[in-house]
C-alpha cells in the first residue's frame, strides 16, 4: 500500500508540475524562460515551474509574450554574395524593429568583443526578418544575435565559407603588394607619423591618455585597364586570438590613378582594434599581429606586424 501511495503521489506531482508549466507564461511550457533563457526548473525530476509571480527566477524579468505558440528562430543558412552575408529569421509574431549583433567565436584565450552587425545601431536594426552583414570574414565562425522590440533574444552560429584567392579578369592576388608600418596618431598635434616599432606600453597608454596606434597599409597593384569597384575587408588578429574587422567597405580604384600602376593607402587604420582589444582583455600581448585583406569576399593578402 505504502508503494502504490508512494506511486500515486509522483504521478500527481508531475500532472500538476506539467500544469504549472502548461499554464506558465514565463517559459512557455518548457521550463526554459524565453528572455535569458535559463532553466526555471527547481527539480530534473518533477519539473515543477518555479517562475514568482510571472517572473523568472534566473534574469528575474517579467515576460514579454504570453503565447507558448510562437516561433521566433534563426534559419540555418547564410547567404552570401562578393563577400557581404545575409542572416534571415522567423517571427511568427512579428515584433519589429529587429537589432542584429555578431561576436566572434575565437580560437584563443581572448575574451572576443560584441559588435552591432554593422557599423552602428541604425544600419543593424530592420523592421524585417533579415539582414545583410559587412563584417564576416571568410572561414570564421560568429555567434549572431537578434533581438526584437521587447528584448526577447535568439541567437546562432555560423560559420562563414572559405574564401577563394582573389582574381578579376587580369588581376590576381599575386599581383598585389601591401606596405605595412608601424603607426601613431598624436592627439596634440593631429597627425598621424609612422614608427620605427610598435611598444605594447605605448598601445596601452595611448588608449588610456588620447594617443592611438595602428599600422599605415598601403595596397600597390598594376595600373588597371579600366575602373574597379572592390568590397574590401581589412581584418586584425591578435596573437591571444582576438579578432576585430577594422574596416568593411567599397572602395572604387579608377585606372587613372597612377601612369604605372594603382595604389590606396589608409595613413593609420588599427587604432579600433587595438582599443576594442586592451579593452575587452586588458592588456595588449606582445608578438605577431597578422592582417587579412579581401576584395569581394576572395582572399587578397596576409601581412603580419610585432608588438614588442
Amino acid at each position: 500500500m505504502k508503494r502504490v501511495a508512494l506511486i500515486l503521489a509522483v504521478v500527481l506531482l508531475l500532472v500538476l508540475g506539467a500544469t504549472a508549466l502548461a499554464a506558465c507564461t514565463i517559459c512557455g511550457g518548457d521550463g526554459i524562460c524565453d528572455i535569458c533563457r535559463g532553466t526555471g526548473y527547481i527539480s530534473s525530476l518533477n519539473k515543477t515551474c518555479v517562475c514568482n509571480n510571472g517572473k523568472c527566477p534566473v534574469c528575474n524579468t517579467t515576460t514579454l509574450y504570453s503565447s507558448s505558440s510562437r516561433t521566433f528562430e534563426l534559419n540555418s543558412r547564410l547567404s552570401g554574395y562578393r563577400g557581404r552575408y545575409t542572416v534571415s529569421w522567423t517571427d511568427s509574431s512579428n515584433a519589429g524593429p529587429y537589432e542584429v549583433g555578431r561576436t566572434y567565436c575565437g580560437t584563443g584565450s581572448a575574451t572576443q568583443g560584441y559588435f552591432y552587425a554593422n557599423n552602428g545601431s541604425s544600419d543593424s536594426t530592420t523592421y524585417g526578418n533579415s539582414l545583410t552583414l559587412n563584417h564576416l570574414i571568410p572561414g570564421e565562425s560568429y555567434i549572431i544575435d537578434v533581438i526584437d522590440k521587447n528584448g526577447v533574444k535568439i541567437q546562432r552560429t555560423y560559420t562563414v565559407p572559405y574564401a577563394d584567392s582573389f582574381v578579376d579578369g587580369k588581376l590576381k592576388a599575386s599581383s598585389v603588394d601591401i606596405t605595412i608600418k608601424p603607426a601613431k596618431y598624436n592627439s596634440s598635434t593631429g597627425k598621424t607619423v609612422k614608427l620605427s616599432e610598435l611598444k605594447a606600453n605605448d598601445i596601452m597608454n595611448g588608449i588610456d591618455y588620447g594617443d592611438s596606434f595602428g599600422v599605415s597599409y598601403q595596397i600597390d597593384f598594376p595600373r588597371l585597364a579600366s575602373d574597379r569597384e572592390f568590397f574590401a575587408q581589412l581584418a586584425f588578429y591578435a596573437p591571444n586570438g582576438f579578432s576585430h574587422t577594422e574596416y568593411a567597405d567599397d572602395i572604387s580604384y579608377s585606372s587613372f590613378s597612377n601612369a604605372s600602376g594603382s595604389y590606396s593607402r589608409w595613413d593609420i587604420i588599427g587604432q579600433n582594434f587595438f582599443r576594442h582589444l586592451y579593452n575587452k582583455n586588458g592588456y595588449v600581448p606582445t608578438g605577431e599581429y597578422r592582417v587579412e585583406l579581401y576584395w569581394d569576399g576572395m582572399h587578397v593578402n596576409t601581412s603580419t606586424f610585432r608588438v614588442k
